[in-house]
């Protein structure tokens, strides 16, 4: 049964719970990345490092797809909350006690993302299905707007605690965030999917994705999707995991570095604010669309050349709102098109297909920042990112697609996604 309103107790359960591990999520990584850029002083060993992650949900997000359609996402999300918060204490008090090292920290990242693996693909699909269908774009900037909120306390306040609390704390604390979290998801009641509960074995989770895979590439306008991000993750998904080296290349203090992390925050917290408000009619959606990731590519390329903190922050602050602006349309025109039975095999290969991009965009940058300037080969990258947005701007099936998600949602479409699969 569709529930009937959207802050509905299961709805802000969900929220409440991402809303406490999110923000000691970000002071985790924030933390985890300065102390091994300052470990080895390698920007290669930083690139690798943080790719560790998307490369495992490159390979298993497609699987982990298939799978979560297939068991029960409670039971998935509570479970890997209280994994990753236990994983997180026991790295915070090995750092506390000078016990932490850059091989066992690797072991425990790559199991710290297979949670993530799981954990994603079953969150994402769970709120799609205890909100009004009706209501999930809002729905969506809420969530968006929540995490952005989330991103502007704790970016804003993570060089300071780097160097007034410490690093080992910072992950004790994200381990407690991630028990809390699980603590709040356990009260929420989830609905079954159409397949949970149905015989699980390797044959039949090859099938399902299988069946994701040609249904993403049927799906028209969908498909370009997948190429595209693909495209632009490769080329300027990875810079935004290397921040650091960008800051201290232009000579910025820690405070500063994350003070700019803050304002990025600021930027999508306003872009999710502006969706979530303005309702944008149905045949703007893809000029929006359309300008929104354009106009943010060219403003970071212009940024990444500056050597004012001020003019670079504004500027970031511009095209994170556009680009976040952009995005949220892209991802809920298609959220709701995507058939609910092969929702998350279709997501995970989603998933794949961008953090794969992202992943060796974030080793290339890492192992060539070593002999270019870091803010040159971003400027390069986000440059490049511009020519598949302008073939995007002919594909009439992606503009119809999502014209016809600014309108009310019907059985019929749900048909029609269906027929054409």
């Amino acid at each position: 049964m569709e529930p009937k309103k959207l802050m509905n107790k299961n709805f802000v359960l969900m929220l409440q719970g991402n809303f406490i591990s999110a923000f000691g999520d970000i002071l985790y990584s924030i933390a985890i990345g300065y102390f091994v850029y300052h470990s080895t002083g390698s920007e290669s060993m930083m690139g690798i490092f943080t790719s560790i992650g998307l490369f495992v949900t490159m390979f298993l997000s497609p699987i982990s797809g298939a799978l979560v359609d297939r068991i029960n996402r409670k039971i998935v999300v509570v479970g890997m909350d209280f994994l990753r918060g236990v994983i997180m204490i026991i790295l915070g008090i090995l750092c506390l006690n000078d016990r932490l090292n850059i091989g066992f920290l690797v072991v425990m990242t790559v199991i710290i993302s297979l949670s993530n693996v799981l954990f994603r693909p079953a969150a994402t699909t769970i709120l799609v299905d205890i909100v009004p269908r009706k209501d999930f774009v809002q729905a969506n900037s809420i969530v968006s707007s929540a995490l952005n909120v989330v991103d502007l306390i704790s970016k804003g306040i993570s060089g300071y605690l780097l160097v007034y609390v410490g690093i080992g704390q910072l992950i004790v604390f994200n381990g407690i965030s991630f028990l809390i979290s699980a603590l709040s998801e356990y009260f929420v009641c989830v609905p079954k999917t159409p397949k949970q509960g149905t015989k699980i074995n390797f044959k039949i989770i090859l099938q399902d994705l299988k069946i994701g895979f040609k249904s993403m590439l049927s799906i028209k306008g969908l498909n370009a999707l997948f190429c595209l991000a693909i495209f632009i993750n490769f080329f300027a998904g990875g810079i935004f995991g290397l921040i650091l080296l960008v800051t201290t290349e232009k000579g910025f203090s820690l405070e500063q570095y994350g003070l700019l992390m803050s304002i990025i925050s600021i930027g999508g917290l306003l872009g999710a604010l502006f969706v979530s408000i303005y309702k944008i009619p149905s045949k703007k959606r893809p000029t929006y669309l359309y300008l929104g990731f354009i106009i943010s590519s060219i403003l970071f390329a212009i940024g990444f050349t500056l050597h004012s903190f001020i003019a670079l922050a504004v500027i970031f602050l511009i095209g994170i709102f556009l680009n976040t602006l952009a995005n949220m349309l892209l991802n809920a025109s298609f959220m709701l098109l995507i058939p609910n039975d092969k929702r998350a095999a279709i997501l995970g290969f989603l998933t794949a297909s961008s953090m794969g991009g992202m992943a060796l965009s974030t080793v290339m940058y890492g192992i060539l920042a070593e002999i270019f300037s870091i803010s040159m080969l971003a400027s390069i990258g986000f440059l490049i990112t511009i020519i598949p947005l302008l073939f995007l701007v002919k594909n009439k099936q992606l503009q119809q697609i999502l014209i016809e998600s600014g309108e009310s949602p019907s059985e019929n479409t749900s048909s029609e996604i269906k027929e054409i699969i």
